[in-house]
């Protein structure tokens, strides 16, 4: 057990899973841009903390948002490591993980509270800055003139040479231009100084690459998960999970929703061995029983009732990051019962049948209602949805058959409640379609917020019928943001500038950028046209994009990636 005294976030007590920091003399900062409550909740985090400290001659340690005594970000401070309470100027290399748009702003923020330039181009070589994560790997333009250097893709196996190469420069050069040539050849590395942008009239027009800086760079990921066990190496009291323990099951994804990177970018499907998930499991239940099974879709790993099965044997209590539909058979069910489970999401994420169909989601709405019927019968009384507004096509029809689909759930439910004597609940979070780079949906217009805003209404209207029922939907602030710091190119990072100035304030300096700019975040995205994305070679072929997105307007849905992966889609990962 490690106790540490508050330098990244609140006094934490933590139980260790396996090696400590490492003792090189290279110093590594890996920074998480939000606080150690939510940081130590990400498993990749944790995941590279562990590469990064086994790395010869390196010293891994963690920074967070620094917090004052009641837990409230402090922006203004800068951050110290939570191993040694060493402040983040003092490391040699600087690591973001990056997976979240919303937390670009705190890079920005922890970087200058540092006291370093935001901007690569004006501040030294050394410490170096690189990011990675997930949202970084399917877009780093906003972020870009911010890093020295941006890794995309999975980190197991390409990120250690990616140090040490950085540890042999640290201490034979202190040129900038120097260190981009030298690591430009390296796999899934990303030099945003090797590539300039073009503009045309205020809209992007796309990137050319420098003399020795590759034309596309291609997304690292791992062909067999057999040899990377993926699971907490820190068991914290103090993070979002409290002392779960996080197991990776699965990654990628082989269903095909047309909406989520999971299935495209992530690809492609790939399942961690069960006797070894198992044995993994053992090794913490000394620590504790609190088990979160990781995965886009943990369902789809072959042996998930054995899975499940074996860890209720044993004892633990399973949550599952999400269940498909079509997974929740009464067996699987009884399972996360008798594990603990009171609650459990279902995501039908499309409204009505159509909706389902365009965004190729692979079940229909008596799917829906018998996975409701199974988890009243098994006593589960507070229900999560998930659904989504402002997809391709939609229209008011839609919605209403969306708030019949939510009242046909409640009435599967209201049964098991009475005979229970206690009321249950069912909460809709309804989330606005944010067209994703790497997906069918890439080109497609964020819709207006103005015709979003009716829908809503139309739905809250007919949903304050029904008693139990409580509507969650995003702030039209908080989608714009996120579109933009997904979809954008570079002249983001001067938004993200400016917010950080604005101490977070983004209604502030929101509307003068986007005239500045000229941007339109509601404006579709031209077939051909050059996407600030284009030069990330995810794997997945522009032609199939473009092919499931024809489909999507024709509601024809996608086949599942098959096991072997042999005749599958032509998509260009396999």
């Amino acid at each position: 057990m490690v106790r540490h005294g508050g330098h990244g976030g609140p006094a934490a007590v933590e139980r260790l899973l396996g090696p400590g920091p490492g003792e090189g003399r290279f110093a590594i900062a890996l920074c998480f841009p939000n606080t150690y409550r939510v940081g130590m909740a990400n498993l990749g985090f944790q995941v590279v903390s562990g590469l990064l400290a086994s790395l010869p001659g390196c010293r891994c340690e963690r920074c967070f948002l620094p917090v004052d005594g009641r837990g409230r970000p402090q922006p203004d401070r800068e951050a110290r490591s939570v191993e040694s309470g060493r402040p983040l100027s003092r490391f040699d290399l600087i690591c973001f993980a990056a997976p979240f748009e919303e937390d670009y702003l705190h890079i920005v923020e922890m970087v200058r509270a540092a006291g370093i330039a935001p901007r690569a181009a004006t501040r030294p070589a050394w410490p170096y800055l690189l990011a990675g994560g997930t949202g970084v790997s399917l877009n780093p333009e906003p972020v870009a003139p911010l890093f020295d250097a941006i890794f995309l893709g999975e980190a197991e196996e390409a990120l250690g040479p990616v140090v040490a190469r950085l540890r042999a420069l640290r201490a034979t050069t202190a040129d900038r231009e120097v260190i981009g040539r030298e690591l430009a050849d390296l796999p899934g590395v990303y030099v945003p100084a090797g590539y300039e942008p073009h503009y045309d009239g205020g809209r992007f027009a796309g990137l050319t690459p420098r003399p020795g800086f590759p034309q596309r760079v291609a997304r690292q990921w791992l062909a067999d998960l057999a040899d990377h066990p993926t699971h907490s190496r820190f068991i914290p009291r103090e993070s979002v999970f409290g002392d779960m323990f996080l197991l990776e099951s699965s990654r990628g994804c082989p269903r095909q929703c047309r909406f989520c990177t999971a299935g495209y970018a992530d690809n492609p499907p790939r399942h961690h061995p069960l006797a070894r998930l198992l044995a993994e499991v053992e090794a913490a239940l000394p620590y504790t029983r609190r088990i979160g099974l990781v995965a886009p879709s943990p369902g789809d790993h072959p042996d998930f009732p054995a899975l499940v099965e074996g860890l209720v044997a044993r004892g633990a209590t399973v949550s599952p990051s999400s269940i498909r539909i079509d997974h929740l058979t009464p067996s699987v069910v009884d399972l996360l019962v008798r594990s603990g489970n009171r609650s459990l999401t279902l995501a039908p994420e499309g409204g009505s049948e159509w909706m389902r169909q365009v965004v190729s989601k692979g079940f229909d709405e008596a799917q829906i209602l018998a996975a409701s019927t199974t988890l009243a019968g098994a006593g589960i009384d507070r229900v999560k949805l998930y659904l989504m507004v402002g997809l391709p096509g939609e229209g008011d029809g839609d919605v209403e058959e969306m708030a019949a689909l939510v009242a046909a759930v409640r009435d599967r439910f209201l049964p098991g409640w009475r005979r229970a004597g206690r009321a249950g609940r069912i909460t809709v979070s309804l989330n606005q379609l944010i067209p994703k780079p790497h997906t069918p949906f890439q080109w497609a217009p964020l819709e207006e917020f103005a015709s979003v805003a009716a829908k809503v209404a139309l739905l809250r209207e007919r949903l304050a019928r029904l008693g139990n029922v409580v509507l969650d939907c995003e702030g039209e602030l908080k989608v714009a943001v996120e579109a933009l710091l997904s979809r954008g190119d570079r002249r983001a990072a001067d938004l993200l500038e400016r917010a950080a100035a604005a101490r977070g304030r983004w209604r502030r300096v929101l509307p003068a950028w986007l005239e500045a700019t000229n941007t339109d975040i509601h404006a579709p995205i031209e077939r051909g046209a050059p996407l600030p994305w284009g030069h990330v070679d995810s794997g997945v072929i522009t032609p199939y994009l473009a092919r499931e997105a024809h489909r999507a307007a024709l509601g024809k849905e996608s086949r599942v990636c098959p096991p072997d992966l042999v005749g599958g889609h032509k998509c260009g990962v396999c």
